[in-house]
């Protein structure tokens, strides 16, 4: 069934994909933060055009609240350099396709199993 618990606890597998997935996000977001920090306070180069870029597809992976801002912010004139909102504005219309796998653990913690096992042997017949 689902790999979270009806108590809201999730079991191992479950809590080291996550606690993983935080970790890269948090290793990607610090570093392009960094670079920031860099250009602004120590008069480091860094083309902003591929900053934005790999700031898009570190975003575009975490597929929640902060990439939601990010929406928001690319939409708000002057709210961002111009590179940075023209690239935050293809997580719109382009955002990375969600994994079969995270899809189905969604479906599953929401819908009746029973209801999904039927709906599916009906689609697949």
């Amino acid at each position: 069934m689902a790999s979270e618990q009806d108590n809201g606890r999730m079991d191992g597998r479950a809590f080291g994909g996550r606690l993983r997935r935080y970790a890269r996000v948090t290793t990607t977001m610090g570093g392009l933060a960094a670079r920031v920090a860099g250009e602004r306070y120590l008069g480091w180069d860094i083309d902003r055009s591929k900053h934005a870029a790999e700031l898009r597809q570190a975003l575009g992976g975490l597929k929640g609240p902060i990439m939601k801002v990010a929406q928001i912010l690319s939409t708000i004139p002057d709210a961002l350099p111009a590179e940075y909102a023209d690239e935050l504005a293809g997580l719109q219309a382009d955002a990375p396709a969600m994994g079969w796998l995270f899809t189905k653990r969604r479906i599953l913690k929401y819908v009746d199993y029973l209801y999904l096992r039927n709906f599916l042997q009906y689609v697949w017949k």
